[in-house]
Protein backbone atom coordinates (compact mmCIF):
# COMPACT_ATOMS: atom_id res chain seq x y z
CA UNK A 1 0.00 0.00 0.00
CA UNK A 2 0.96 3.85 0.10
CA UNK A 3 0.62 6.94 2.19
CA UNK A 4 -0.09 9.66 0.17
CA UNK A 5 -0.12 13.77 0.17
CA UNK A 6 -0.92 15.69 -2.84
CA UNK A 7 -3.77 16.53 -5.15
CA UNK A 8 -6.40 14.12 -5.62
CA UNK A 9 -5.55 14.25 -9.62
CA UNK A 10 -2.27 12.51 -8.44
CA UNK A 11 -3.97 10.43 -6.32
CA UNK A 12 -5.96 8.78 -9.17
CA UNK A 13 -3.35 8.24 -11.17
CA UNK A 14 -1.15 6.01 -8.47
CA UNK A 15 -4.59 4.18 -7.38
CA UNK A 16 -4.99 3.51 -11.16
CA UNK A 17 -1.18 2.68 -11.38
CA UNK A 18 -0.62 -0.24 -9.44
CA UNK A 19 -2.90 -3.23 -7.95
CA UNK A 20 -2.50 -1.51 -4.56
CA UNK A 21 -3.92 -3.79 -1.45
CA UNK A 22 -4.60 -0.52 0.52
CA UNK A 23 -3.85 3.49 0.26
CA UNK A 24 -3.63 5.90 3.18
CA UNK A 25 -5.02 9.51 2.61
CA UNK A 26 -5.35 13.04 4.93
CA UNK A 27 -8.88 13.32 5.73
CA UNK A 28 -11.23 15.35 7.99
CA UNK A 29 -13.89 17.98 7.75
CA UNK A 30 -11.16 20.75 6.50
CA UNK A 31 -9.78 18.86 4.05
CA UNK A 32 -13.13 17.55 2.67
CA UNK A 33 -11.60 19.27 -0.95
CA UNK A 34 -8.46 19.22 -0.43
CA UNK A 35 -5.70 16.78 -0.79
CA UNK A 36 -6.93 13.41 -1.76
CA UNK A 37 -10.20 14.98 -0.42
CA UNK A 38 -13.70 12.95 -1.04
CA UNK A 39 -13.40 12.39 -4.40
CA UNK A 40 -10.33 10.31 -4.12
CA UNK A 41 -11.64 8.54 -0.77
CA UNK A 42 -14.94 7.43 -2.90
CA UNK A 43 -12.87 6.77 -6.26
CA UNK A 44 -9.96 4.82 -4.04
CA UNK A 45 -13.07 3.13 -2.24
CA UNK A 46 -14.89 2.24 -6.19
CA UNK A 47 -11.73 0.05 -6.90
CA UNK A 48 -12.14 -2.06 -3.74
CA UNK A 49 -9.50 -0.36 -1.73
CA UNK A 50 -9.22 -0.26 1.90
CA UNK A 51 -8.70 3.05 2.51
CA UNK A 52 -6.93 4.26 6.07
CA UNK A 53 -7.47 7.74 7.48
CA UNK A 54 -4.40 10.07 9.16
CA UNK A 55 -4.83 13.30 10.47
CA UNK A 56 -8.93 12.90 10.87
CA UNK A 57 -8.51 15.93 13.36
CA UNK A 58 -5.46 17.76 11.73
CA UNK A 59 -3.01 16.77 14.31
CA UNK A 60 -5.21 17.73 17.00
CA UNK A 61 -5.35 21.00 15.53
CA UNK A 62 -9.51 20.77 15.39
CA UNK A 63 -9.11 20.36 18.73
CA UNK A 64 -6.91 22.29 20.99
CA UNK A 65 -6.39 24.86 17.45
CA UNK A 66 -10.49 25.40 16.84
CA UNK A 67 -11.25 29.45 17.27
CA UNK A 68 -13.45 30.23 20.39
CA UNK A 69 -16.57 31.18 18.43
CA UNK A 70 -16.16 27.74 16.44
CA UNK A 71 -16.51 25.91 20.16
CA UNK A 72 -19.19 28.05 20.59
CA UNK A 73 -21.12 26.15 17.32
CA UNK A 74 -20.15 22.84 18.88
CA UNK A 75 -21.82 23.94 22.21
CA UNK A 76 -24.99 25.07 21.75
CA UNK A 77 -25.95 21.18 19.63
CA UNK A 78 -26.86 18.17 21.32
CA UNK A 79 -25.82 15.54 22.09
CA UNK A 80 -23.25 17.16 24.24
CA UNK A 81 -19.49 16.11 22.27
CA UNK A 82 -16.18 17.10 22.64
CA UNK A 83 -14.80 18.85 19.42
CA UNK A 84 -12.52 15.55 18.89
CA UNK A 85 -15.77 13.18 18.86
CA UNK A 86 -17.74 15.76 16.48
CA UNK A 87 -14.75 15.76 14.16
CA UNK A 88 -14.12 11.55 14.53
CA UNK A 89 -17.67 11.11 13.91
CA UNK A 90 -17.38 13.43 10.61
CA UNK A 91 -14.80 10.61 9.86
CA UNK A 92 -16.89 7.85 10.17
CA UNK A 93 -19.85 8.99 8.77
CA UNK A 94 -18.89 7.92 5.48
CA UNK A 95 -19.05 4.31 4.19
CA UNK A 96 -15.52 4.67 2.56
CA UNK A 97 -13.42 4.58 5.87
CA UNK A 98 -12.17 1.60 6.52
CA UNK A 99 -9.63 2.58 9.71
CA UNK A 100 -9.01 5.62 11.46
CA UNK A 101 -5.41 6.85 12.76
CA UNK A 102 -5.82 9.04 15.80
CA UNK A 103 -3.18 10.17 17.88
CA UNK A 104 -3.47 9.49 21.79
CA UNK A 105 -0.88 10.37 24.53
CA UNK A 106 -3.71 10.09 27.55
CA UNK A 107 -5.67 6.89 28.43
CA UNK A 108 -8.77 8.72 28.77
CA UNK A 109 -8.12 9.30 24.80
CA UNK A 110 -7.52 6.13 24.32
CA UNK A 111 -11.34 5.28 26.07
CA UNK A 112 -13.15 8.09 24.16
CA UNK A 113 -11.35 6.72 20.43
CA UNK A 114 -12.36 3.10 21.23
CA UNK A 115 -15.79 3.81 22.08
CA UNK A 116 -16.30 6.78 18.98
CA UNK A 117 -15.52 4.20 16.50
CA UNK A 118 -18.13 1.19 18.62
CA UNK A 119 -20.99 3.48 18.26
CA UNK A 120 -20.34 5.44 15.25
CA UNK A 121 -22.52 4.38 11.93
CA UNK A 122 -21.81 5.15 7.95
CA UNK A 123 -24.26 8.02 7.12
CA UNK A 124 -25.41 8.67 10.82
CA UNK A 125 -25.16 12.36 10.91
CA UNK A 126 -28.30 14.39 10.48
CA UNK A 127 -28.68 17.34 8.23
CA UNK A 128 -28.68 19.29 11.07
CA UNK A 129 -25.48 17.77 12.48
CA UNK A 130 -24.23 18.68 9.26
CA UNK A 131 -24.90 21.89 9.14
CA UNK A 132 -22.90 22.55 12.13
CA UNK A 133 -19.89 21.66 10.57
CA UNK A 134 -20.28 23.88 7.62
CA UNK A 135 -20.93 26.78 10.60
CA UNK A 136 -17.82 25.71 12.15
CA UNK A 137 -15.97 25.80 8.59
CA UNK A 138 -17.26 29.25 8.14
CA UNK A 139 -15.77 30.23 11.73
CA UNK A 140 -12.90 28.87 10.99
CA UNK A 141 -12.38 30.13 7.53
CA UNK A 142 -12.70 33.98 8.49
CA UNK A 143 -8.89 33.54 8.60
CA UNK A 144 -8.36 32.36 5.27
CA UNK A 145 -6.69 34.36 2.51
CA UNK A 146 -8.11 33.04 -0.53
CA UNK A 147 -11.97 31.89 -0.80
CA UNK A 148 -10.61 28.40 -2.89
CA UNK A 149 -13.44 25.74 -2.50
CA UNK A 150 -10.75 23.46 -4.09
CA UNK A 151 -13.07 22.50 -7.42
CA UNK A 152 -10.02 22.43 -9.61
CA UNK A 153 -11.78 23.94 -12.52
CA UNK A 154 -8.47 25.94 -13.18
CA UNK A 155 -6.41 22.82 -13.31
CA UNK A 156 -4.46 21.47 -15.13
CA UNK A 157 -1.90 24.22 -15.17
CA UNK A 158 0.18 24.83 -18.33
CA UNK A 159 3.27 25.20 -15.93
CA UNK A 160 2.60 22.20 -13.50
CA UNK A 161 1.24 24.39 -10.75
CA UNK A 162 -0.85 22.35 -8.08
CA UNK A 163 -3.61 25.55 -7.93
CA UNK A 164 -5.86 24.39 -5.05
CA UNK A 165 -3.21 22.32 -3.23
CA UNK A 166 -0.82 26.12 -2.63
CA UNK A 167 -4.25 27.95 -1.71
CA UNK A 168 -5.02 24.88 1.06
CA UNK A 169 -1.66 25.00 2.12
CA UNK A 170 -1.26 29.35 1.94
CA UNK A 171 -4.51 28.88 4.30
CA UNK A 172 -4.02 26.31 6.64
CA UNK A 173 -0.81 29.10 7.31
CA UNK A 174 -3.32 31.86 8.88
CA UNK A 175 -5.66 28.65 10.33
CA UNK A 176 -4.02 26.49 11.62
CA UNK A 177 -0.26 28.07 11.80
CA UNK A 178 3.03 28.55 10.31
CA UNK A 179 4.74 25.28 10.77
CA UNK A 180 1.00 23.50 9.43
CA UNK A 181 0.49 25.09 6.42
CA UNK A 182 4.55 24.73 5.58
CA UNK A 183 4.42 21.70 5.68
CA UNK A 184 1.79 20.86 3.77
CA UNK A 185 3.26 23.59 0.91
CA UNK A 186 6.51 21.76 0.90
CA UNK A 187 5.06 18.39 1.21
CA UNK A 188 2.51 18.64 -1.21
CA UNK A 189 3.93 20.46 -4.07
CA UNK A 190 8.34 20.37 -3.16
CA UNK A 191 8.94 16.89 -2.23
CA UNK A 192 8.08 15.26 -6.02
CA UNK A 193 10.30 13.93 -8.98
CA UNK A 194 7.72 17.53 -10.94
CA UNK A 195 7.41 19.95 -8.16
CA UNK A 196 4.17 21.63 -8.56
CA UNK A 197 4.64 25.10 -6.20
CA UNK A 198 3.84 28.73 -6.97
CA UNK A 199 6.62 30.48 -8.17
CA UNK A 200 6.02 27.86 -11.51
CA UNK A 201 3.50 30.74 -12.70
CA UNK A 202 3.97 32.87 -15.56
CA UNK A 203 1.26 34.81 -15.28
CA UNK A 204 -0.67 33.02 -18.44
CA UNK A 205 -4.40 33.62 -17.25
CA UNK A 206 -5.72 30.67 -18.31
CA UNK A 207 -6.65 29.48 -15.02
CA UNK A 208 -8.50 32.96 -14.36
CA UNK A 209 -11.09 32.02 -17.50
CA UNK A 210 -12.36 29.18 -15.69
CA UNK A 211 -12.77 29.86 -11.66
CA UNK A 212 -16.00 30.20 -10.61
CA UNK A 213 -15.35 31.77 -7.39
CA UNK A 214 -13.45 34.74 -9.81
CA UNK A 215 -10.33 34.34 -8.16
CA UNK A 216 -7.06 36.76 -9.44
CA UNK A 217 -5.13 33.10 -8.87
CA UNK A 218 -2.11 35.00 -10.38
CA UNK A 219 -2.28 37.75 -7.73
CA UNK A 220 -2.70 34.82 -5.12
CA UNK A 221 -0.05 33.03 -6.65
CA UNK A 222 2.67 35.23 -6.40
CA UNK A 223 1.05 35.82 -2.14
CA UNK A 224 1.35 32.20 -2.08
CA UNK A 225 5.11 32.74 -3.55
CA UNK A 226 6.07 35.70 -1.42
CA UNK A 227 4.66 34.13 1.89
CA UNK A 228 5.46 30.85 1.41
CA UNK A 229 8.68 29.97 -0.51
CA UNK A 230 10.93 31.99 2.28
CA UNK A 231 14.39 31.09 3.82
CA UNK A 232 13.03 27.88 5.26
CA UNK A 233 11.36 26.72 1.84
CA UNK A 234 14.40 27.27 -0.39
CA UNK A 235 16.41 25.31 2.61
CA UNK A 236 14.58 22.44 2.19
CA UNK A 237 14.25 22.58 -1.47
CA UNK A 238 17.79 22.85 -1.68
CA UNK A 239 18.73 19.66 1.06
CA UNK A 240 16.23 17.63 -1.05
CA UNK A 241 17.93 18.80 -4.48
CA UNK A 242 21.21 17.13 -3.45
CA UNK A 243 19.40 14.13 -1.49
CA UNK A 244 20.69 15.43 2.03
CA UNK A 245 17.48 16.54 3.87
CA UNK A 246 16.53 19.77 5.47
CA UNK A 247 19.30 19.10 7.97
CA UNK A 248 22.00 19.50 5.35
CA UNK A 249 20.49 22.39 3.73
CA UNK A 250 20.01 24.14 7.15
CA UNK A 251 23.78 23.40 7.84
CA UNK A 252 25.31 24.44 4.23
CA UNK A 253 23.01 27.36 4.30
CA UNK A 254 24.92 28.74 8.01
CA UNK A 255 28.25 27.47 6.64
CA UNK A 256 28.21 30.12 3.66
CA UNK A 257 26.03 33.36 4.60
CA UNK A 258 26.82 33.00 8.22
CA UNK A 259 30.48 32.21 9.01
CA UNK A 260 31.39 33.00 5.23
CA UNK A 261 30.02 36.65 4.05
CA UNK A 262 28.50 37.34 7.15
CA UNK A 263 25.50 38.81 5.14
CA UNK A 264 21.82 37.64 6.52
CA UNK A 265 20.17 34.69 5.44
CA UNK A 266 17.02 36.22 4.01
CA UNK A 267 19.13 38.23 1.76
CA UNK A 268 21.15 35.89 0.00
CA UNK A 269 19.20 32.27 0.16
CA UNK A 270 17.45 32.58 -3.19
CA UNK A 271 20.94 32.56 -4.93
CA UNK A 272 21.50 29.52 -2.28
CA UNK A 273 22.02 27.02 -5.80
CA UNK A 274 24.69 28.55 -7.34
CA UNK A 275 26.89 28.50 -4.22
CA UNK A 276 30.13 25.69 -5.20
CA UNK A 277 29.59 22.92 -2.72
CA UNK A 278 33.39 21.36 -3.74
CA UNK A 279 34.57 22.52 -0.15
CA UNK A 280 31.77 21.83 1.94
CA UNK A 281 32.50 19.79 4.93
CA UNK A 282 29.51 18.18 6.92
CA UNK A 283 30.78 18.07 10.20
CA UNK A 284 29.66 21.57 12.03
CA UNK A 285 31.64 24.17 12.83
CA UNK A 286 31.20 25.28 16.66
CA UNK A 287 31.71 29.17 18.17
CA UNK A 288 32.64 29.63 21.92
CA UNK A 289 32.06 33.54 21.63
CA UNK A 290 28.77 34.68 21.91
CA UNK A 291 28.79 37.97 21.12
CA UNK A 292 26.49 39.34 17.54
CA UNK A 293 27.92 39.54 14.26
CA UNK A 294 26.49 42.87 12.40
CA UNK A 295 23.85 40.67 10.96
CA UNK A 296 22.38 40.55 14.48
CA UNK A 297 22.85 36.94 14.34
CA UNK A 298 23.77 35.51 17.56
CA UNK A 299 27.13 33.42 17.10
CA UNK A 300 26.19 30.17 19.72
CA UNK A 301 27.52 27.57 19.92
CA UNK A 302 25.80 25.76 17.18
CA UNK A 303 25.05 26.47 13.13
CA UNK A 304 21.27 25.55 14.24
CA UNK A 305 20.37 28.60 17.09
CA UNK A 306 21.91 31.17 14.71
CA UNK A 307 20.02 30.18 11.59
CA UNK A 308 16.73 30.25 13.41
CA UNK A 309 17.82 33.28 15.15
CA UNK A 310 18.13 35.11 12.09
CA UNK A 311 15.01 33.74 10.89
CA UNK A 312 13.52 35.23 14.28
CA UNK A 313 14.99 38.67 13.88
CA UNK A 314 13.70 38.99 10.27
CA UNK A 315 10.00 37.67 11.12
CA UNK A 316 10.46 40.63 14.16
CA UNK A 317 10.94 43.50 11.69
CA UNK A 318 8.22 42.13 8.98
CA UNK A 319 5.12 42.14 12.04
CA UNK A 320 6.43 45.73 12.72
CA UNK A 321 6.59 46.72 9.53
Amino acid sequence: GFSFHGATEQFIKIIDAYDWDFCQIQFNYMDEYSQAGLRGLQYAAGKGLPVIIMEPLRGGRLVQGLPESAKRVFEKITPKRSPAEWGLRWVWNHPEVTVILSGMNEIEQVEENVRIASEAKADSLTKEELEVFEQVKQEINKKIKVPCTGCAYCMPCPQGVDIPGCFSAYNMRYTDGWYAGFKTYFMCTTLRKNQTNASKCVGCGKCEQHCPQSIPIRQKLKEVRQHMEGPVYHVGRFGKTHQKGLGFGLLFLYRQFIKVSGEPIYQKVRSIEKIDTSKYQKDPQTFKNSKKSRTGVCLRTNWKSCFFNDIKHKNRRERKN
